[in-house]
């Protein structure tokens, strides 16, 4: 694959693996139609044994066989597939890189981990050449095809008293080897009884192959004659990919692996994971599952990305024509619930003049508030709503004290800290998720002391549009994340450590309320509005 393929393309997702979960991953996103890439170092967990079993459709194949039709599969729905090692996984959500072994970089908004796991197995000389051929792990893998046969199991721990009893369902001709663990208790020791499962104690020194059977040395000098061994290797996931994003863990009896959501999500944003880097018991259907459920979850979190930046795209068609097309003697003057709500605060303004209107539309607030001695920051999507502004500012000789600044608040907020913060009608909470990160935002950019004002509809009036339900007082400040009125709280305002939200602490809600005001639509319509107001202060130092 060249590097031109690899490093000038944003893949959609970046599947990291290639067997059962990863391929599986990239079926689902490639019919999905998305841009997939999956990146294959050639180790999969299962490569070391020749056939696979209780996969349904697939029972005695070899793993390689399946494999190799599903790439087939990938690739028919446009996948790519780079043979290749994953190094380190860098950046973020919409933007991460995948350092490859052999220099490539490439660069995906999702990435899904499927690399597995490594089995170590004990150490015993001669284990490790058997692997797969007479020494397995999974009873329901292999367990039949050595049915009424010699059984060995190598205990590596508690669960290995679990693993003999259940291979005894497949023969009663069963060893157990405590080798170096525990002799099992007197209750342990009866159930092995019961069931006639045969124990040999002491310490293995070696495992040979003879005549298409095993071979146990003990240290004792004594051998087993075996036809197969299980055991329970120690499963390391290969994660290390990922270990600098210090994801959540969760530890298990076999150890520690990531923790996932039931899609595959971690808590490392925009990065999922499937197969048995996360379950280290997953066989070849459950990894399928997973991989499919991850795929799926992928590209759902794909779908409700690209839906809120084409409504905030949307937006900035609609405010511009909206803009252009209202008479601009329409609501000159600032709202009279605005006005009301920061007379209200008198001596207990803000001591700074810095203010900033959020979504300042056709300017009146943002006017009356420079009329009042403040230096204001007027922002809005629409560039044809700030051009007005500017005019009336330089009509009204208050130039000096107004300056306009184009951007969407629901994604960003004019750079600087703000004394007074205004927002009318901005229905910041019609998105819930994206409205509670951009108050999160807004408090923020409050100084110590400083005043965030929000009106917003209570009501709808006949000439009001594409609204969709319009919350109470009370579900606005739990949107924002904070207690209700006269509380003081840190609320969930974005920090990352308990020591940032003490520095923040509190925030004082001092309205969160609902009053009437008459209105004139823009024809020249008459009713009695509802609208919501609430006032939330930031401490001084």
């Amino acid at each position: 694959m060249s590097n031109e393929l690899t490093e000038n393309t944003l893949w959609d997702v970046i599947v990291i693996g290639g067997a059962s979960a990863g391929l599986s991953a990239a079926l689902m996103l490639g019919r999905a139609r998305r841009r997939v890439l999956v990146i294959d170092g050639g180790a999969p967990r299962n490569g070391v044994t020749a056939h696979m079993h209780a996969v349904l459709g697939h029972d005695g194949k070899a793993p390689a066989d399946l494999y190799s039709i599903a790439r087939a599969e990938v690739v028919a729905y446009g996948v790519v597939l780079c043979a290749a090692e994953a190094v380190a996984v860098t950046g973020s959500a919409g933007d991460f890189t995948v350092r490859l072994s052999d220099g490539g970089a490439p660069r995906a908004r999702r990435i899904v981990l499927a690399t597995g796991l490594v089995d170590h197995l004990p150490e015993v000389p001669g284990l490790r050449e058997l692997w797969g051929r007479s020494v397995f792990t999974c009873p329901y893998c292999d367990g039949y095809e050595f049915r009424d046969r010699r059984i060995g199991v190598l205990a590596t721990g508690e669960h290995s008293r679990m693993q003999v009893q259940m291979l005894r369902q497949w023969s009663d001709k069963v060893v157990y080897l405590p080798h170096r663990q525990p002799l099992p208790n007197p209750l342990e020791q009866r159930a092995l009884d019961a069931r006639g499962i045969d124990m040999r104690p002491g310490e293995l020194t070696a495992v040979a192959p003879r005549d298409g059977s095993v071979v146990v040395e003990l240290a004792d000098g004594g051998t087993v004659d075996l036809d197969v061994i299980f055991t329970f290797p120690t499963p390391i996931p290969r994660d290390d990919v990922v270990r600098a994003f210090d994801a959540t863990r969760q530890e298990t009896p076999f150890g520690s692996f990531l923790l996932t959501d039931p899609t595959g999500r971690t808590s490392i944003p925009g990065i999922w994971a499937a197969g048995n880097i996360t379950n280290p018991g997953a066989n070849v259907p459950m990894s399928i599952a997973a991989g499919a459920m991850a795929g799926a979850g992928v590209n759902g979190d794909l779908i409700e990305t690209e839906t809120l930046d084409a409504v905030s795209a949307y937006a900035q068609t609609f405010w511009e024509k909206r803009y252009r097309d209202v008479d601009p003697a329409w609501a000159p003057n600032p709202n009279v619930g605005m006005v009301d709500a920061i007379q209200r605060l008198g001596d207990d303004l803000p001591a700074g003049r810095q203010a900033l209107e959020l979504g300042c539309g056709h300017g009146g607030d943002a006017l009356w508030l420079a009329g009042e001695g403040w230096t204001v920051t007027a922002s809005d999507i629409s560039g044809t709503a700030l051009e007005r502004v500017r005019d009336r500012a330089q009509a009204a000789g208050l130039s000096d004290r107004v300056q306009t600044v184009r951007c969407d608040i629901t994604e960003e907020l004019p750079d600087g800290s703000f004394d007074l913060i205004t927002a009318a009608f901005t229905h910041l909470l019609e998105n819930p998720a994206r409205g509670t990160e951009a108050f999160q935002r807004i408090l923020r950019a409050l100084t110590p002391g400083g005043v965030l004002v929000l009106i917003d509809h209570g009501s709808r009036a006949p000439w009001m549009w594409g609204h969709g339900p319009i919350p109470t007082p009370e579900q606005i400040v739990a949107g924002m994340g904070l207690a209700g009125p006269g509380s003081n709280g840190t609320g969930s305002i974005g920090t990352a450590s308990a020591a940032e939200a003490a520095a923040d602490a509190p925030w004082r809600v001092l309205r969160a309320e609902s009053v009437e005001r008459e209105a004139t639509g823009p024809n020249g319509e008459v009713a009695t509005m509802v609208d919501n107001v609430v006032v939330v202060r930031r401490a001084g130092e």
